[in-house]
């Protein structure tokens, strides 16, 4: 990423909070797409690499909250993940590299941040009523956490490698 605005870390991480504002409070997908576009833009050097990366990564996001939201853990209004959070997906896969590199060689850190990270957004999520809990606020975080301990340290392999 290009230092256009300064550190490329604390820039990927401001540009990401927006996002999830975006996308979480907002409901937003035309906000997201913009967003997503600037990132492409601003990692100019490594654009196809990357763009393959991110695809992969928040593919396998998307498919992991559609099985939940199949399987009932989520409730939304439609048998189908939003597509504000299919979006938020492609913009947290455009962190891997950037704002969450770090964790690329600090596997059990990652998997912990996965956790924690993971289960709270879901429940700010559901706090400020973008998605349903039909197994409860506990059920569902465990669940959350746990999937997120393992997706999290796999995406972040996932995008290492294919960025190689």
């Amino acid at each position: 990423m290009a230092p256009l605005f300064g550190k490329p870390i604390l820039v990927n991480a401001i540009w990401f909070q927006l996002a999830w504002i975006c996308a979480v409070v907002l409901h937003q997908p035309y906000l997201l797409m913009g967003l997503i576009t600037f990132h492409i833009w601003m990692v100019r050097d490594q654009r196809l690499k990357e763009l393959v990366a991110v695809c992969a990564c928040s593919m396998i996001g998307i498919a992991t909250d559609q099985a939940l939201t199949v399987m009932g853990v989520y409730d939304f209004t439609s048998v189908f993940i939003p597509a504000w959070l299919a979006l938020l997906w492609v913009c947290f896969a455009s962190t891997l590299g950037f704002s969450m590199a770090f964790f690329q060689s600090h596997v059990w850190f990652a998997s912990l941040f996965g956790a924690i990270g993971g289960g709270l957004s879901y429940l700010a999520g559901h706090k400020l009523g973008a998605v349903g809990f039909p197994l409860g606020v506990t059920n569902t975080i465990l669940i959350v956490a746990t999937v997120w301990a393992l997706l999290f340290p796999l995406l972040l392999f996932i995008y290492s490698k294919v960025k190689d």
